[in-house]
């Protein structure tokens, strides 16, 4: 037990020197209960990302440019903020929802899908029993990728082009025109800003709230790339490393 032990914490100093940006994950008991790379459902196109599941938070990772090896800035996801759900659109994919940003992961097999679900669900859901103030904060919704709508997904007339742009609305993740999401609201489980979002949600948003001081009814400026919550992506796809497909677990730590 004791060597399995410092074994896992070998692995984490490991783990913490594969940043390009020094960072700790090591804290009093922290264990590494797994880690394996999945790929990321982007806009464009799905993106491998390193998984390192902790028994206090979720770690995702972006590779650096063409390394197998080194690791970008993480996205850190305390485990008593997570939910995991099925996600229909693609194979072998779930969904990861929190209440700030939610996405969806394409695992390579159905079993190494169910092995990461099973892990994350008992281990999200031990964390949420002992952590008093994890409340039901609503989930960040989960965007619907580019390549699933060649239409607005609100008003099905107007077809996308490479003149005519896709948004998406950051509170329910459709893909929608320029004219169905001239809005914005603040939507407080993301953010402090107003969000742009489609027609229906804030419709949605007017008749649940007596506040409109909140809400943005001028049609935006125009949309750069920096508008987009969802981080810049790296096209280069690494070839399959240490680790690359098969979860591995630690849970014998």
């Amino acid at each position: 037990m004791a060597e399995a032990s410092n074994l896992n914490k070998e692995r984490i100093i490991y783990l913490e020197k594969c940043f390009t940006t020094p960072i700790k994950f090591r804290t009093t008991g922290t264990k590494l209960i797994g880690e394996g790379n999945l790929y990321k459902v982007c806009r464009k196109q799905n993106q491998k990302r390193r998984i390192m599941l902790f028994d206090d938070k979720l770690v995702v990772a972006a590779y650096q440019g063409g390394s197998k090896k080194k690791l970008k800035t993480p996205l850190i996801v305390p485990l008593h903020q997570l939910y995991v759900s099925e996600e229909p659109a693609f194979p072998y994919a779930f969904q990861i929802k929190t209440s700030q940003k939610s996405f969806s992961m394409i695992a390579p097999s159905q079993e190494d899908k169910t092995q990461w679900m099973k892990h994350l669900h008992e281990h999200a859901t031990y964390a949420r029993d002992r952590h008093v103030n994890s409340g039901n904060c609503e989930s960040a919704a989960v965007w619907v990728s580019d390549t699933k709508a060649n239409r607005c997904m609100h008003c099905f007339n107007y077809e996308f082009s490479l003149v005519k742009r896709k948004h998406h609305c950051r509170k329910c993740g459709i893909v929608v025109c320029a004219p169905c999401s001239t809005r914005k609201i603040v939507i407080e489980n993301i953010s402090d800003d107003p969000s742009r979002v489609c027609d229906s949600c804030y419709f949605k948003s007017l008749q649940g709230s007596d506040n409109t001081t909140n809400l943005s009814t001028s049609r935006p400026k125009q949309v750069t790339e920096e508008f987009y919550s969802e981080e810049e992506e790296d096209e280069s796809d690494d070839e399959a490393g240490e680790n690359d497909v098969k979860m591995t677990s630690y849970n014998e730590a």
